[in-house]
């Protein structure tokens, strides 16, 4: 399975999960959906597919096959006719000036799409590293504007990192240069507040630390650096483009619920309120920094509003729907599908003629051959 494979289908597994997401998106766990984009990941990545009669690609209609067949007719068509000739004595003789025209008529071709496969990769290539660059110089700038912050010492700091321990050592920084909480970095997390932060608004800042602590407890960053490369590596896919920006906001509204699972359903609409009252007035992009902030400002509080005890209704659910998912699209076409090709239908030429008709074209073929090279070339030779 090459490049352009791999992306149709991560396509259409994409178009499945915005349309199971549009229509349960407030009915499952949040998680669920992460669980969901990272299957889409690895199957962006991977080139394997399992076959699977339940696939989706197994009840498309067969337009390829019925162009297979229709091709295996016309070869078995032209054996006939071989075998034919041969029974005939093969009177109508083998034209070897046009088979060698065929053959370099066939090198032409083969070269030509040498030739356009060498400028697709070319092509890739050039916007493979385009993408890397970006995403590098902006992540750099970012690193090292942050890297001038203030580490944070306070009463209420250091009791909130005693209770929160981590295998990773935290830092809670400030910056000038950030109007919004944010987290970055994978083996030395930091939590970056604004310059202007109030320290004595303890109730507020229980809540954003609480979500960055999340993203950092989950691995957030290592995520959106594979959602990073996955689009570095289908830049030229628009629905990996959608993919990235709808799985970076379902990535804060699996932290908001993971958040009110915390501080229980009646913080909903405190949160809310913390919520709203953060601008996001970042001066340039993240894109591989989770932040509390404005992102889709309407679905985050419809969705923290919505959010209820979990039930094992909705567990039932959730698993469900990866599973029928991962059935259907993360699956390949069976070879036993009803709309498989039947076994024995494509079969070698050789297979349509018989042992003498095969002996009398052989025949044939070098009688000619010994005719036309006569005083040049001996096949005994």
């Amino acid at each position: 399975m090459n490049l352009l494979e791999m992306s149709f289908s991560g396509s259409v597994f994409i178009l499945a999960v915005l349309a199971v997401r549009t229509a349960a998106l407030n009915r499952l766990p949040k998680k669920t959906f992460l669980v969901l984009w990272g299957m889409v990941l690895v199957h962006l990545f991977l080139p394997v597919r399992i076959p699977s009669s339940l696939s989706i690609y197994s009840r498309i209609p067969p337009l390829v096959q019925k162009a297979a067949m229709q091709q295996t007719g016309s070869v078995s068509g032209s054996a006939r006719a071989l075998d034919k000739v041969a029974k005939d004595g093969g009177r109508t003789g083998v034209d070897i000036k046009k088979e060698s025209g065929q053959v370099l008529a066939g090198k032409r071709h083969a070269s030509r799409q040498r030739l356009a496969k060498d400028v697709l990769f070319a092509v890739w290539a050039v916007g493979f590293l385009i993408c890397l660059a970006v995403f590098t110089a902006i992540y750099a700038v970012c690193i090292r504007r942050f890297r001038v912050s203030a580490v944070v010492k306070n009463e209420f700091v250091e009791s909130w990192l005693k209770e929160h321990r981590c295998r990773r050592q935290i830092q809670i920084r400030q910056c000038s240069y950030v109007k919004t909480p944010l987290t970055y970095g994978l083996l030395n997390p930091v939590i970056l507040m604004p310059e202007h932060t109030d320290w004595e608004d303890a109730r507020r800042l229980l809540y954003v630390l609480e979500h960055e602590f999340v993203h950092i407890r989950r691995m957030d960053a290592a995520a959106k650096l594979v959602l990073a490369a996955a689009l570095a590596v289908h830049w030229f896919n628009p629905f990996v483009w959608l993919m990235y920006e709808v799985c970076s906001r379902d990535l804060e509204l699996s932290c908001d619920e993971a958040v009110l699972r915390t501080f229980g359903e009646t913080a909903r609409a405190e949160y809310a309120r913390v919520l709203i009252g953060t601008e996001e007035q970042l001066r340039m992009p993240l894109p591989l920094c989770s932040g509390f902030c404005k992102n889709v400002m309407q679905e985050r509080i419809v969705a923290i509003m919505k959010i209820r005890k979990r039930s094992k209704a909705a567990g039932v659910g959730a698993a469900a729907v990866v599973g029928v998912l991962a059935v259907m699209f993360a699956t390949s076409s069976s070879a036993g599908g009803e709309n498989a090709l039947p076994a024995g239908k494509i079969t070698n030429i050789s297979l349509n003629l018989s042992s003498q008709a095969a002996q009398d074209i052989s025949q044939a073929v070098i009688a000619h051959m010994e005719k036309e090279y006569e005083g040049y070339y001996h096949l005994e030779n």
